[in-house]
């Protein structure tokens, strides 16, 4: 078996190292590994199934994309970088660290939920092309973008509350938007689904509204309208428009739906307009 040990670096078994790069070095356990890692420590495209003899300490980011890991016993117990696992073989998150300082990728392993997933992630989060059926578990803000699709959501529940740039649900089951983002700071894409209504939606998304091929989503203008999802502009199956075009509608609607939300308020009190 070929082991850390036998790399360039030598056995530093509980000493501290710089920088460690031992990306597709063959590499089926981490035995030799040192106990601390001050810069960056790549073990990607390796063979290695578990964590067992990991560093407990890197001061920058841990990377083991593309080996054959499956949970995340022996995970360190402080990174102060980016956590990139994906390509791997894990189903369950238990093990891994409350707080990400930096990105967090799990894109492309076997996770069925989100149980145990960090409270706070500080850069994007990817979880993307995994066999997900729940959000639920996930951070309530994610300051950058969040990457779900790929997946087999039917809904959006247990969605971030927030998230700081672009929000990526698309090729997935979704039948409904439920359980939404209440706001997205860059675009919301939510194309190639099986959505029939936009009931749901995030109340405020700054940039780009995508909900193209989803073909039993009809009416998309009047939902946008109705729903009032305000975007800079909006791509659809029945065309690409911005909101300025539809400012007018957009406006005139809600103030009728406030006069009737009002009407009725009064009529409840005994009052009349």
């Amino acid at each position: 078996m070929y082991k850390f040990k036998h790399t360039k670096y030598g056995d530093l078994t509980g000493k501290t190292s710089y920088d460690i790069d031992v990306n597709s070095f063959n590499i089926e356990s981490l035995e030799g590994c040192p106990k601390e890692v001050i810069g960056l420590f790549n073990v990607s495209y390796n063979f290695l199934e578990n964590l067992k003899y990991s560093p407990l300490k890197i001061e920058g980011d841990f990377n083991i994309y593309g080996n054959k890991i499956k949970d995340l016993k022996y995970f360190p117990k402080i990174i102060n970088g980016n956590v990139v696992l994906a390509n791997n073989k894990l189903t369950s998150l238990k093990g891994i660290v409350k707080i990400i300082k930096g990105n967090f990728d799990i894109n492309s392993n076997e996770l069925k939920n989100l149980d145990f997933c960090p409270k706070e992630i500080n850069g994007y989060f990817d979880c993307s092309n995994n066999k997900l059926e729940t959000l639920e578990g996930c951070p309530e803000i994610i300051n950058s973008d969040f990457f779900c699709y790929d997946n087999n959501l039917k809904n959006l529940e247990g969605s971030p509350k927030k998230v700081g740039s672009n929000f990526f649900c698309q090729h997935n089951k979704l039948t409904s938007l439920k359980g939404s983002p209440l706001e997205v700071g860059s675009s919301f894409n939510c194309f190639t689904n099986n959505l029939k209504t936009l009931e749901g939606r995030p109340k405020i998304i700054k940039d780009i509204f995508n909900c193209k091929k989803n073909p039993e989503l009809k009416n998309i203008k009047a939902q946008i309208i109705k729903y009032q999802i305000k975007a800079k502009s909006y791509e659809t199956d029945e065309g690409s428009f911005t909101f300025e075009e539809i400012k007018e509608e957009f406006e005139n609607y809600n103030k009728i739906k406030l006069k009737q939300q009002l009407e009725l308020k009064n009529n409840d009190y005994g009052f009349g307009i």
